[in-house]
């Protein structure tokens, strides 16, 4: 009798119940993600989670928990962070479970989750997609694609969608300072006592920001045992603003972007990094070798992009009477879309398609002030602000 037996390596895929924990480790640093928006793992200890967020990768655990959270007002906010009372929101359900999948040859991987577990759920499907690199240039941080597809039969307006990351340096008894880099994008902590290592996160696309904040614990915190809806809320959509934080205590991390809003079927797509460095300045270059890696690799050029529509006439203030001359070279069916100045969709002032010079008249009246006008597609194309005047 011949006996065949096959050995099937499965590496860093860990189930657990409901879900399952990926961990990416083929870099400087290691960190875990989950199919339910969880970063670092699933539940909160007394200590940091092993492995959740190690950098370097022989270095010590930096993460007491983490998530990613979507929201548009205090009554929603769809998140995998953790909750008053030393709970865990799972607002998120599991779509696809988490897998490794084989894009670029690189440690990928994939899943998706949907905000049916939410009180008031939107039905907003992410499809999230994390990828870390062997390369040296490359290896101190992990990129997170974030995809968010509405299903439901309605506008969704005025989302925002960011991270939040609870540091410890070090574990257990945190003395860290907080900072921010607006340019770059880029929220870090570092231990008060040494910048080695500074950890934190850095937006890659959009090439805008809601907020970059360090967040107190001891105030937002430690007093509801966890972190309320509410803080999350203003702190993602930057009511609350904090860019540095200079006692040296417990402080967490977030990165915003928005205000974007979606149509049925609809999707829009932010990316992130967290990764780390042996001090600030490098903290900043890795972030910078970072950008450069998500634009070359899997990322979206925004000048690229902006060249797929040209604003031929060039206003500055705007009214009932003008006319927009705009040059597309896409096939893709474009909105022509106005936002106030909190972000907040106004109105459609036209749909445009064909490659092709486009003239549109914008024949409404709208209350006097500033604007932002969008040409978006499935991404957005073109931004402009603007004044309308009566």
């Amino acid at each position: 009798m011949v006996y065949l037996v096959i050995l099937l390596q499965i590496i860093n895929l860990n189930p657990n119940l409901d879900f399952t924990i990926a961990r990416h480790d083929t870099g400087n640093i290691i960190l875990q993600v989950t199919d339910r928006a969880h970063i670092g793992g699933e539940t909160t200890g007394t200590t940091n989670i092993p492995y959740g967020l190690r950098y370097p990768r022989n270095g010590s655990d930096h993460l007491f928990f983490g998530g990613f959270c979507l929201t548009n007002s205090i009554t929603y906010v769809a998140d995998g962070h953790y909750a008053p009372n030393q709970r865990i929101d799972r607002d998120f359900r599991i779509v696809d479970v988490i897998h490794r999948v084989f894009r670029y040859g690189l440690q990928e991987f994939e899943a998706a989750y949907i905000d049916s577990g939410h009180p008031t759920p939107k039905s907003l499907k992410v499809t999230q997609y994390s990828l870390a690199s062997p390369n040296p240039n490359y290896d101190d941080g992990v990129i997170m694609i974030f995809t968010i597809k509405n299903l439901g039969n309605t506008r969704v307006e005025s989302l925002y969608a960011g991270i939040i990351l609870d540091l410890d340096l070090p574990s257990g008894s945190p003395s860290e300072l907080g900072g921010t880099d607006t340019v770059r994008r880029c929220v870090y902590q570092k231990n008060s006592t040494t910048e080695n290592p500074t950890v934190g996160i850095k937006i890659l696309w959009p090439r805008s920001w809601a907020n970059l904040a360090c967040l107190y614990n001891l105030t937002y915190v430690h007093p509801y045992y966890g972190l309320p809806d509410s803080f999350k809320y203003k702190f993602l959509k930057g009511i609350i603003r904090q860019y540095a934080g200079v006692t040296a205590s417990d402080w967490s991390s977030v990165a915003s972007i928005g205000p974007f809003s979606l149509e049925p079927n609809e999707e829009y797509q932010c990316a992130f990094a967290l990764l780390g460095g042996s001090s600030v300045n490098e903290f900043l270059n890795n972030a910078d070798s970072l950008q450069a890696f998500y634009e070359r690799l899997v990322g979206i050029n925004e000048n690229r992009n902006e060249k797929k529509v040209t604003l031929l006439t060039n206003p500055v203030i705007i009214n009932n009477k003008t006319k927009l001359l705009l040059k597309t070279h896409t096939d893709e069916e474009l909105k022509v879309n106005l936002y106030d100045l909190c972000g907040k969709y106004v109105d459609c002032l036209g749909k445009i398609k064909g490659e092709k010079v486009h003239s549109l008249k914008i024949d409404k009246s709208y209350s006097q002030g500033i604007y932002f006008l969008r040409v978006e597609g499935k991404k957005v194309y073109l931004t402009k602000k603007v004044v309308y005047l009566k």
